[in-house]
């Protein structure tokens, strides 16, 4: 197979585990399930992923580059308010849920085992592109990184909210409260 053929069979591979994933978890997941799901054998799918940790590094880079994607598609739109923009981010999580689950039990598995503690150093990442998507609404250069910091944390924490209650109702209205909020303090 050749170089893009390999890309492409890698990729059906991880979303055939990502499926898996956002319905039963990371934990039921060892690698002779991820081979049943992908049509391998266990010897022939340790030639692509070699263990858990490098299926679940694998599963998150690619659900962070599909969210930084479509967040790169939003914040890019010059005719949108900074308000909408954020609203749009909450509807793209809240609507499609991608990679959610996945993300937030990696997310505790890395505060726990040394093997995952990489993925904590990657969610600073989005640090400059919403801090520079910030300044181009009229926030000080100063003040963008923090405002950054606040629109990860407030969403990472609504999103845990609502994954683990159910409540969209209640986390859409909190997350409007706080766009409301944000519209009242940024320069104008």
């Amino acid at each position: 197979m050749d170089g893009n053929g390999e890309l492409q069979r890698r990729a059906a591979m991880l979303e055939a585990m990502r499926v898996f994933v956002e319905e039963h978890g990371l934990a039921p997941l060892t690698l002779e399930k991820a081979a049943e799901l992908t049509g391998l054998s266990p010897a022939e799918f340790e030639e692509y992923f070699e263990s858990k940790v490098d299926v679940v590094v694998a599963l998150l880079a690619e659900n962070r580059r599909h969210q930084r994607d479509a967040f790169a598609r939003i914040l890019a739109e010059p005719s949108i308010s900074l308000e909408e923009s954020l609203r749009r981010m909450w509807r793209f999580f809240t609507e499609s849920e991608y990679g959610l689950r996945t993300f937030f039990e990696a997310y505790g598995m890395a505060l726990q085992e040394s093997d995952y503690q990489t993925f904590l150093h990657g969610t600073g990442d989005w640090l400059p592109m919403i801090g520079a998507a910030i300044e181009r609404y009229g926030v000080p250069k100063a003040r963008s990184q923090a405002l950054a910091t606040l629109v990860i944390t407030v969403y990472r924490g609504l999103l845990m909210d609502l994954y683990a209650t159910g409540e969209r109702a209640r986390t859409n209205a909190a997350m409007e409260q706080w766009i409301e909020m944000i519209a009242a303090v940024r320069p104008r």
